[in-house]
Order: structure tokens, then sequence, then C-alpha cells
């Protein structure tokens, strides 16, 4: 029971004539009892006064808060306290009406989390119809529910695993982008001696002028795109002076594709001729040179300047 400094007589006066008068009962109520940590943005628990309007009484305070604690918010007479421990999430307010059954103490929970859960209490020391000071509390158990935070987790993650994906696919294309921009290939090749040429051989071009990006393998004559794109190539050969006709083909081939032939025909005076092609390659597609054709045994061609290969990416696709 709490003691009051104020006499029976001057408090009975004092507070029927200006504090709010109630029933015989209070109640406290929360909504919602149950709450989610992920869905509910507040709860509202709330001390009431109730009873029936006729009875003549006057309260003196009405405290509210935790089971076993300190009490958060206490309202005595107009004057509205909380405690200086509440949380910072959580507000008190009150309601005073003359009519006395609207009359109420409030705590505003927002974002509750698991640790606002649990039993709350509400006080109230009123004068019941008799004028005898009276003591009554009310108790509600407000509780969480976090059995679909797993599913609502789940479902969140499976969101963010697909954003990811997404994100990932994105970076892939735009650093593919990047890498085909970044790429320069190209190069100028020529053969260094007069040897004599063989039917099906692969020219290897030894003497390296250029080489941007060492796509071309001058030990196997081969030239190997590093990209998917547009690339151009040219193919010239002189031959030497000879008495008599003499032709040397060569073909210029991507992967097993022939894409030019190189023609060159001489009798008694030097022959020069030239071949090019545009291709669409894949990356790791090869491209080389064969002598496809020789009439004679012997037959030459003359080395760089005179006769070489060169090509380069025009564009990646």
């Amino acid at each position: 029971m709490e003691h009051f400094t104020l006499s029976f007589v001057l408090f009975t006066t004092i507070y029927i004539t200006y504090c709010n008068r109630i029933g015989s009962a209070i109640h406290i109520d929360s909504h919602p009892k149950t709450f989610n940590e992920l869905t509910t943005k507040e709860i509202n628990i709330t001390c009431k006064a109730d009873g029936p309007a006729f009875w003549t009484n006057a309260i003196f305070a009405m405290k509210i808060g935790k089971k076993g604690e300190p009490p958060m918010a206490v309202y005595n007479c107009k004057v509205l306290t909380t405690s200086p421990g509440i949380k910072s999430n959580i507000q008190a307010e009150v309601h005073s009406d003359n009519e006395v059954d609207g009359s109420y103490l409030r705590l505003r929970v927002q974002n509750p989390g698991v640790s606002d859960a649990g039993t709350y209490s509400c006080k109230a020391f009123y004068l019941d119809e008799s004028i005898e000071m009276r003591e009554e509390t009310a108790e509600i158990n407000v509780t969480i529910n976090n059995d679909n935070v797993k599913e609502v987790v789940k479902n969140l993650m499976e969101k963010v695993s697909t954003l990811e994906n997404a994100v990932n696919q994105q970076e892939k294309k735009i650093n593919k982008l990047s890498e085909k921009e970044n790429i320069r290939s190209g190069f100028l090749v020529g053969n260094s001696h007069n040897g004599v040429l063989k039917k099906g051989e692969v020219l290897k071009f030894q003497r390296v002028i250029q080489n941007i990006g060492s796509n071309f393998d001058s030990n196997t004559g081969i030239y190997t795109a590093p990209v998917d794109g547009l690339y151009a190539f040219h193919l010239y050969g002189m031959s030497f002076k000879s008495s008599g006709y003499r032709e040397i083909q060569i073909r210029m081939m991507a992967n097993n594709e022939v894409t030019a032939t190189l023609l060159v025909e001489h009798s008694d005076n030097y022959d020069q001729s030239s071949v090019s092609s545009v291709v669409q390659l894949k990356k790791g597609d090869t491209v080389k040179c064969i002598l496809f054709y020789v009439s004679h045994v012997g037959n030459r061609l003359h080395p760089f300047p005179y006769s070489g290969f060169s090509g380069y990416l025009i564009q990646s696709i």
C-alpha cells in the first residue's frame, strides 16, 4: 500500500474535484498481443479505467511497466512521468477524461524486439465508493512469434541470391565487353629466306616485324584469334625470275576453310601478286597459309619485304 502525505480529508476534496473518476476496476490491453520482429511496427499496451459510471470515486495514480521491474510510466493526477531507464523505442502517453471511462495510460513500443516481450503490469490506486483507498493490478502477457521469420528470411535470401546472380551476370558481360574493348591484335611477318617451297607445308614467316598481342606464332606460322571479332588478312608474294612458265598457289585458311588463294605466275620476269580477306572469327580460331600447288620443284618466293603476311583485328563482337 502506498503512503501519501496529504490528509485524508484534503486528499478526498482535491482528488474528487480535479482527478478522473473511474469505475471499480482497471484492465490492460495490448494490440497486438503477439508480435513478429520483422513485420510488427508498433505495439500499444494500454492501462485503462473502466466500471459503472455512477460509482463515485477518484483515481490517485496509475503505473505501467514490465512485471517485477520499476514502472516505465506513472500518471499521478495530471502529471505524467517516465522512468529514466525507459528504452528509446518506447513512448508513454496519457489521456485524461472527465467521464472516466475514456481515460488511459499507454505505452507505444515501436519496432519491438525480443526484449519487449513479456508480462506487463498495470497498477492503479483509487478511492472506491466508500471513500476507501484501494489498489488494483491487471496483467497481460505480450508474446513474440518468429515462427515465420525463417520462411521470410529464406524468401529474402532467395531474392538476394537471384539479384546477386543477375549482378554477377551483368558484371561478366561488362568485363567481357571491357576486355574486348581493350584487346589490340595485329601482325606483319615475312619469310626470312628464299628457300625451296614444298607442297602442303605451312609457311612459317619466321621474320616478325610486328606482333601486337603476340597472337602470331612464328614457329608454326599460325595466327590465333584472341577474341570474337571481325579480322582482316593480307598475303602477298614475289616469285623469282626463271626460264619457262612457273606457278605457285598459296591458300589462306581460316581453321579448315579457304578464305583466299594467292596465285603467283612467272616466266622470264619477276611476278608479284597479293590477296586480301575479311573474316569473322571466334576466340581460338586459327588462320594460316598453306602451299597448295607448285608447278616445279625448286620454286621459291623472294624474302621480305617482297613477300609477307599480315592481319589485324578490325572490331571485336
